[in-house]
């Protein structure tokens, strides 16, 4: 049975998570997908000790034949999460991944706007470099006629299972499995959940072990 040795030599059945401290102000992501006539929205709204924002509503991407729904890893339309979320955890996703479902099969996408970095540099400039009314009002229209230009790229597709964004993705075919980004290809008969850095596998000869976070195997003698 694999066991786990702490720093003090102790050995655990599972993982020990490391007590961690952030020396700083925790802020909390929220955020929702809501479905329109004709497009997908998300809303988000940010909060700490200090503040509260309200929800931004902006355009998230246009509606056609060709997708059904759009949800967050956790297979929700709704997530929240912390800014230091992701330094807890051995593998994380990029937030602005997601599950798009067509009629064929659901897909694993990066959903960004090209423009996004470009405005938000002018948003900074107008904030903390110009003292003139003028300019700033001047900047504030170029900033608002910036239009979105949204970029999907495809990761992954086929018959998937989310199971969070600190979690590689699963998925079947042939009646296989193995995960994403770790294989190429499905190869495993039985295929367990990521235990931190280990997931429990059997091949179709039988043979047992461990998978590694990075894609390494580990067979049982």
């Amino acid at each position: 049975k694999l066991k786990w040795m702490d720093f003090e030599e102790k050995y655990h059945d599972t993982f020990p998570i490391p007590n961690v401290f952030f020396c700083g102000v925790t802020i909390i992501i929220n955020r929702k997908i809501v479905s329109s006539s004709n497009e997908f929205k998300e809303l988000d709204s940010t909060s700490s000790l200090m503040m509260l924002q309200e929800e931004i509503d902006s355009t998230f991407i246009a509606k056609s034949d060709s997708i059904i729904s759009i949800r967050y890893l956790n297979n929700e339309v709704e997530h929240e999460y912390g800014s230091y979320s992701d330094s807890y955890s051995v593998f994380s996703f990029p937030y602005n991944t997601y599950l798009l479902k067509t009629p064929n099969n659901t897909k694993l996408v990066s959903i960004i706007d090209k423009n996004e970095a470009y405005k938000n540099d002018l948003i900074d400039i107008k904030e903390y470099q110009i003292q003139s009314q003028i300019e700033e009002d001047s900047l504030t229209k170029v900033i608002n006629n910036i239009k979105k230009d949204i970029e999907i790229t495809t990761l992954f597709e086929g018959d998937i299972e989310a199971l969070g964004y600190y979690h590689p993705i699963r998925f079947k075919e042939n009646n296989l499995y193995g995960y994403y980004p770790q294989n190429k290809k499905a190869k495993y008969v039985k295929l367990e959940k990521f235990n931190f850095f280990y997931a429990a596998f059997e091949l179709p000869n039988g043979k047992k072990g461990w998978l590694d976070i990075y894609g390494n195997e580990y067979f049982r003698d």
